[in-house]
């Protein structure tokens, strides 16, 4: 079977099926290469804030966007440099980069969250009790200076 011979009479079904399964099989690599690609263009600008992505999903379209058709769209949530979690929508292009609208912080701070309770502010009846200990050592300190 000569591919580039266009004498012979008409392409047969399996050939007709052979090259359409063969375009099929190159635009799902190229598609799949391509969102590779843009993942990781995402996370390298993300990495240059001090930022680290955590949740990327393919979006069709997004409203805050102007239809682009080279254009591709994201729904994002990453950690910012000070661990706050946030979303945000992502369109990726390629000749213009990577643009980011309605990003909001969506959760506590991450460094909140793993902290140890010591080291959170007490809540509830114990802490105008604690407010008054520390309000008295204070004073006791502030006397202490003063004799000296």
């Amino acid at each position: 079977m000569n591919l580039f011979c266009y004498t012979r009479g008409p392409v047969s079904l399996l050939e007709f099926l052979f090259f359409l399964a063969a375009g099929i099989v190159l635009y799902a690599i190229c598609s799949a290469a391509r969102r590779w690609g843009d993942k990781s263009e995402i996370e390298q600008n993300l990495r240059r804030q001090g930022a680290r992505l955590r949740f990327l999903k393919r979006c069709r379209r997004l409203d805050t966007w102007a239809n682009k058709n080279t254009a591709r769209y994201y729904q994002i949530r990453y950690h910012d440099r000070n661990g706050w979690e946030h979303e945000a929508q992502c369109m990726t292009d390629n000749i213009g980069g990577v643009y980011y609208a309605d990003d909001t912080v969506s959760g506590e701070s991450a460094v909140e969250r793993e902290a140890p309770a010591a080291a959170r502010p007490v809540t509830g009846e114990n802490r105008i009790a604690d407010l008054e200990a520390e309000n008295r050592r204070l004073k006791a300190e502030l006397e202490r200076s003063r004799l000296r």
